[in-house]
């Protein structure tokens, strides 16, 4: 057969869905994105993900291959199904010049048309639970459908477990999408075709963590740096006994995992804006008893992204949510960090000025991270070379952070005087950190330079 000849590789694949990690100082949030440009704003509501492209007609192809495209795929025969890796993905295809093979099933078209241009994927399931597949994006009218194995090899043996012409049965969208029940470690085998012979470029997404029992876990990050996770949302479903994220009835959540590799404060934060999403983080293993810990819709006003920030606890298991409001739904990539939840006592240096003056050196008290509870910690001076009385004045008290806030000063009195003198010090210990906060660096010094 002709196809068994052909060696041109369909589009690599984009791997959206794992984790990669890049470096972050310590109060630094994970890569800032750029705001909408001048005049664009979300509105709070409207649908800005999902097939928002012109869409091909129906049973229109798209444009005409050119080159070595015209050879046709490699995974236009079923035994040459190409490998889906990993839970949440997307990869590219062209259907081109693709065939179909001697007693290959219809594919989901609403005419039930023989096949035509189909090519196969090969995908094992990561965990049990409802998966999605979808063709938002490619520039055809396809049919897709899903299988499952049989004792029998080949096409003869499969079982035709899901299918679908379009998306939207009223012609808005020629992009197709099915559901199924995966069973870990099941191999299922999926084939994207053309309605009534079309054929183009395909953009395949799936999604398997719209269960929350098959929310996929979440590594790292390493102290200092972030990571970032992506995933499609279109087509996901409300679970019976889920709870409102941020307030919102949101019946487009996806789910995941993360176990905190130590303690520190935790930062979720959507980096797209796309479409308008919502984040909520969770305790508890079943989603109909879950304890909230933190949710967030938007940002800020006219700006659609999400961020939430919590004290997490080495060893903790959180479950995270990402929906979109009002069914919202698109690509959306999350940046997370987690930073040990610590002060710094800091140094500072002022001359001592003339005779009889006084003035302020302000010691600087700093958080790695900001808190979103209230942190309290003491303060005392001690005298060094500089003496309590003579050179400066000796103070003591409570600083306390606002929640959000990370740096603050402590000021101290020092005194100036008409004798010529080498520089003097003292310094500032602090004490009894509050909300699970530790010292970093516990000590700082002040510097009175002489100047007379």
């Amino acid at each position: 057969m002709r196809k068994l000849h052909q060696v041109l590789a369909v589009g690599a694949a984009i791997a959206v869905g794992a984790l990669s990690a890049g470096t972050a100082s310590a109060d630094q949030a994970p890569d800032p994105q750029p705001a909408p440009p001048a005049g664009q704003d979300l509105t709070k509501g409207s649908e800005a993900g999902g097939p928002t492209d012109a869409q091909p007609a129906k049973g229109a192809s798209g444009p005409a291959a050119a080159g070595l495209a015209a050879l046709g795929p490699a995974n236009d025969n079923f035994s040459f199904a190409q490998f889906l890796p990993s839970a949440n993905n997307s990869i590219s295809g062209n259907t081109t010049s693709a065939t179909a093979e001697a007693g290959e099933p219809s594919h989901g078209d609403q005419l039930r048309s023989a096949a035509s241009k189909s090519i196969w994927y090969s995908w094992t399931a990561p965990a049990s639970g409802r998966v999605l597949f979808r063709t938002i994006g490619s520039n055809f009218d396809t049919v897709m459908a899903a299988y499952l194995p049989g004792s029998t090899p080949g096409i003869a043996g499969l079982t035709q477990i899901a299918a679908n012409d379009d998306l939207v049965l009223d012609n808005s969208t020629t992009a197709s999408q099915i559901r199924f029940a995966a069973v870990a470690g099941q191999r299922y085998f999926i084939a994207v075709d053309g309605f009534a012979g079309a054929s183009g470029n395909v953009k395949l997404t799936w999604t398997t963590n719209d269960d929350f029992d098959a929310a996929p876990a979440l590594s790292g990050p390493a102290e200092g740096s972030f990571a970032t996770f992506g995933v499609h949302n279109e087509g996901a479903t409300l679970q019976v006994g889920e709870p409102k994220h941020a307030g919102n009835v949101a019946s487009t959540s996806v789910w995941f995992k993360w176990t905190a590799p130590f303690s520190g404060n935790a930062t979720f934060e959507t980096t797209q804006n796309a479409y308008d999403t919502i984040l909520a983080v969770y305790t508890g293993s079943r989603v109909d008893q879950l304890t909230e810990v933190t949710s967030n819709d938007d940002l800020q006003p006219g700006n659609h992204r999400s961020r939430v920030l919590f004290a997490a606890r080495a060893g903790q298991t959180y479950r995270i949510a990402l929906a979109g409001f009002g069914g919202q739904s698109g690509f959306e990539v999350v940046n997370y960090k987690l930073v040990k939840r610590q002060i710094i006592a800091g140094v500072a240096t002022a001359p001592e000025g003339p005779a009889g003056s006084s003035k302020v050196i302000n010691m600087p008290v700093t958080l790695t991270t900001a808190s979103p509870v209230p942190v309290t910690v003491h303060f005392a001076t001690a005298d060094g070379t500089a003496k309590a009385g003579t050179d400066y004045t000796a103070t003591s008290g409570d600083l306390t952070f606002a929640p959000g806030q990370t740096s603050k000063t402590v000021p101290v009195t020092i005194r100036g005087d008409a004798t010529k003198e080498a520089t003097e010090t003292f310094s500032m210990r602090l004490s009894n950190p509050t909300a699970d906060f530790t010292l970093k660096t516990a000590v700082g010094s002040g510097t009175i330079s002489n100047d007379d």
